[in-house]
This record gives structure tokens, C-alpha cells and sequence, in this order.
């Protein structure tokens, strides 16, 4: 068994690690999925939060006459991130732990390389990593009705697409069915489908199953000048002859047949970062004899304007 000495030393690198990298750390947890640095961001979400967004119109009059008469229109949208709390407990066993720890110092002095990642720099990312994989697809398809699992834990963006479609807060105009078309068909139907003033700034949303074959589509229609452009590891292009509109692959998305249209600052990631809601930590427990990592974090999304929303599914 790893001697006391052992433990006292590496649970000492994990706490310097922790104290020097917090602030880092608390943010690959809550920004380590793709969609969390895609949506627009909205910070303080301990409770039901309204999002801060105005949309105004603005009615020209005719300055020659006197007097005031008020005209356009300027809606708050009473939209509201209901914060998810969630949190991440492990343990390990210290024997598996100090093994692995004494087998990376030895490499990395072996070896004279400083870019080595330390050993309680691996543990705690490989679990960030892992936990941003699950947070994407949280993001999108969480049902906290009838999820399970990880997905139970909350509401993702088109679960609540789904609901309002079901309950008409979504325009019924604003949902295609997408029959039998190809997919490059039904990107260019809910194009078509977009009011004229958002066409040009709305970005088209798919999984990355059905973005492959959309490239297959474009091929298969002569249009070999398209080519897939991969960003930061996301799948995404300009739409052919449709200025101002970008169709983009989301992981997240994956497993479901749908595609979604709208301007992306209308699609809400709410989270907390000025509170202690976000956690990090790793350290040896003497109650238990064992390591515990704990990271705890809050999850909220929603949309600002359902009319701003289109599906073809």
C-alpha cells in the first residue's frame, strides 16, 4: 500500500494545481461542449433568470407637424433559463491513483520534456473533456419529462422546440415536414421558409450525420466547388448563394432527423460564473481513505423569440 508520505505529496500537487488553474478549470467545465460557445451566453443564473433581450421596431412620421405621437414597438421577451443544477462525484482508489502518479513523474524526468501534461493535470481534463462531450448533447436533447440518465438532468433546446411546437408557441407556419426530400432539399425549404429580414443572418442547424450527407447531396447535384470546412473541430459552410447564412453540423444534435433555423443569438446558455454555484476540486479524503473529485455546475437554455425559430423535421 502507498505510503503516507505518498499521499501527502501528490494530494499537495493537486491542491497547487487547483488553486493555480480554478478560474480555468471552472470554465472548461461550463464551456467544454461545442454548442456552450456557439449560444448566446447569459451569466447569474441561480434562479429562474429572464433573458435580458429587446427587439424593437421603429414607425418613420412626418416631421412637419407638431405635437408627439408615439409609434413603433419594443417587445421584452418573457423568456426565462430555469438553472439545472448538476454535479460530478468519483472516486479513487489511492494504490491505482500513486501508481499512475509515480509512473507519469518518472516519465516526465525520464524524459527531460516539460510539455508533458503532470499526472493531476490528465485526471482532471480527461473527466472535463468526457463531461463536455455529455453537456453538448445535454444542451439540445436534456428532458428533465422523459429523459434518462444523464439527459434527465435538464431541459435541452429542441426538447423545448418540441413542446412549443406541440403547444403552437412556435408558429405552425414555422415547422416543414421533411417528406422525402434530401437534406439538401430541406435546407434549402426552410431557407426559403425564413422571413426575408432574418434570411440573412439565420444559421441552419443539423447533426453531423446529416451534414455528411448533405455534402453528399451537393456533390451528387454537380456542385463540386462546395467543401466541407471543419472549425475548432465543427462542421460548417456557407450556404451556396445565400449570403449571410451559415449551416453548421452539431454534435449535439446527433441522433435526431431534425433541422433547425434561426439567428444563433436568439439560442440562450445560461449559466452561473458569479457565484459559487461552479465547482472543481480533487483531493484525498482521510474519512474515506480514498481520492474524491467533485465538479458542480449549472446548465439553463431556452430562446428568446419563438417566432424567430424554424424546423423541418
Amino acid at each position: 500500500m502507498a505510503t503516507s508520505y505518498d499521499i501527502t505529496n501528490l494530494d499537495a500537487k493537486l491542491k497547487n494545481y487547483l488553486s493555480a488553474n480554478k478560474d480555468e478549470l471552472i470554465s472548461k467545465a461550463v464551456f467544454n461542449s461545442k454548442s456552450s460557445r456557439l449560444l448566446n451566453l447569459q451569466t447569474g443564473v441561480k434562479n429562474p433568470t429572464a433573458i435580458v433581450r429587446l427587439d424593437s421596431s421603429v414607425t418613420l412620421a412626418d416631421g412637419t407637424t407638431c405635437g408627439f405621437n408615439a409609434t413603433g414597438e419594443d417587445v421584452f421577451t418573457n423568456r426565462t433559463l430555469t438553472p439545472s443544477f448538476i454535479k460530478v462525484n468519483k472516486q479513487f482508489c489511492p494504490k491505482d491513483f500513486l501508481n499512475t502518479w509515480k509512473a507519469s513523474d518518472v516519465k516526465m524526468a525520464a524524459t527531460g520534456q516539460d510539455d508533458n501534461m503532470p499526472f493531476e493535470q490528465q485526471i482532471i481534463e480527461a473527466n472535463l473533456n468526457q463531461l463536455g462531450a455529455i453537456v453538448e448533447k445535454l444542451i439540445w436533447q436534456g428532458d428533465t419529462t422523459n429523459g434518462t440518465g444523464n439527459m434527465a438532468l435538464a431541459d435541452g433546446l429542441y426538447t423545448r422546440m418540441s413542446a412549443d411546437i406541440t403547444n403552437n408557441v412556435i408558429p405552425a407556419a414555422n415547422v416543414l415536414a421533411k417528406g422525402t426530400d434530401t437534406v439538401w432539399q430541406r435546407v434549402q425549404k426552410l431557407w426559403l421558409a425564413l422571413d426575408p429580414a432574418m434570411a440573412g443572418n439565420a444559421t441552419i442547424l443539423m447533426s453531423v450525420s446529416n451534414f455528411k450527407q448533405m455534402i453528399i447531396d451537393l456533390t451528387n447535384s454537380n456542385l463540386y466547388h462546395i467543401f466541407e470546412e471543419i472549425t475548432e473541430g465543427e462542421y460548417r459552410i456557407s450556404m451556396p448563394g445565400a449570403a449571410g447564412t451559415t449551416i453548421r453540423g452539431i454534435e449535439g444534435l446527433e441522433g435526431l432527423d431534425v433541422i433547425i433555423a434561426t439567428p444563433m443569438d436568439n439560442l440562450y446558455y445560461g449559466v452561473d460564473l458569479e457565484g459559487d454555484s461552479e465547482e472543481v476540486d480533487l483531493f484525498y479524503s482521510k474519512d474515506d481513505r480514498v481520492f474524491k473529485m467533485v465538479i458542480e455546475f449549472v446548465v439553463a437554455t431556452n430562446y428568446a423569440i419563438p417566432e424567430y425559430i424554424y424546423v423541418n423535421r
